[in-house]
């Protein structure tokens, strides 16, 4: 609720459109678990005034935010949708940061779907472009997803291999959510070797 009531004061003060669409993302965002309608409500008016204004940037991170509630509502083609526009607009704009995290949000809704040969496609490329930029923490989410890809699969000791790899990155960052996310993960390889 702090966070929000930051956002919202910031976002009544602000005078330029610039910062008005910049804090309409950073609310969907915060709202995006607390209060759905809210968080999207948000990102659509992020995007209809990135469009005003012509930022092409806003326009990327809209959309990323338009697809994470498609992909949340079940809608996983307009998702991927939406994630392709915003990869071509960080492409565009050779944002090599968005490009990875993109990357990684295709392969994570490839998986999703079920459809691993994409979804590995996808987080590898992601992984590559992070490695390039020493981004750790987007390398340490495309290690995990590629982890989570063969857990389903079956092929569980290249599961173990992935997600051990993210936690190992996740230990040195100090980024205490991906050691959680990987232990939950390990654990489920575990139970599937256990089948």
């Amino acid at each position: 609720q702090n966070e929000t009531g930051t956002l919202l004061k910031q976002y009544e003060a602000a005078q330029y459109d610039s910062v008005k669409v910049d804090l309409l993302i950073n609310l969907s965002r915060a709202y995006e678990y607390s209060d759905y309608s809210k968080s999207r409500r948000y990102a659509e008016d992020a995007l209809q005034l990135a469009e005003k204004i012509g930022s092409d940037w806003a326009k990327g991170k809209s959309y990323q935010r338009l697809a994470f509630h498609e992909a949340r509502e079940g809608d996983h083609a307009s998702s991927l949708k939406y994630y392709n526009t915003g990869l071509q607009t960080f492409v565009y704009l050779k944002d090599s940061s968005e490009i990875a995290f993109t990357f990684n949000a295709l392969g994570d809704t490839y998986r999703e779907l079920g459809e691993f040969d994409d979804a590995y496609l996808y987080l590898t490329r992601s992984y590559q472009v992070a490695r390039k930029m020493n981004d750790s923490l987007t390398m340490c989410f495309a290690l995990h997803n590629i982890g989570v890809v063969f857990k389903e699969l079956g092929h569980y000791e290249i599961a173990i291999n992935h997600l051990n790899l993210s936690q190992s990155i996740s230990d040195k960052i100090n980024d205490v959510n991906g050691i959680a996310y990987c232990n939950d993960e390990l654990g489920d390889v575990y139970l599937g070797m256990k089948d």
